[in-house]
């Protein structure tokens, strides 16, 4: 996203824009699961479910999390934390599964 990108590019960044990259990071994150779960392709899925992954702990495990994010914020990138990486495990076995199956 333009958005993400501008604000982990910004040379000297305020608490504003790190509170506004925590909160694109968690609304991404939450767009790539609602994302992943209309999708048929578990590939695909994977894919989205990494994403959120990754975003997540992104914000997470950023310098001024803890500082700048509100609560809220924080337990809504650890709930989406979580529910992808558990999303993630069942997404692998059904990829096992498939690729099982195909040989």
């Amino acid at each position: 996203s333009i958005v993400v990108e501008v604000l982990r590019l910004m040379s000297d960044p305020t608490n504003e824009s790190n509170m506004l990259l925590g909160t694109t990071l968690s609304n991404r994150a939450a767009c790539f699961l609602e994302m992943e779960s209309q999708r048929t392709s578990v590939a695909f899925q994977k894919l989205l479910v990494q994403n959120a992954i990754r975003d997540c702990t992104s914000a997470l495990k950023s310098s001024w999390a803890s500082r700048v994010l509100p609560k809220r914020i924080l337990d809504k990138l650890k709930f989406r934390l979580d529910k992808a990486q558990a999303r993630l495990d069942v997404l692998q076995n059904d990829f096992q599964s498939e690729i099982a199956s195909i040989i």
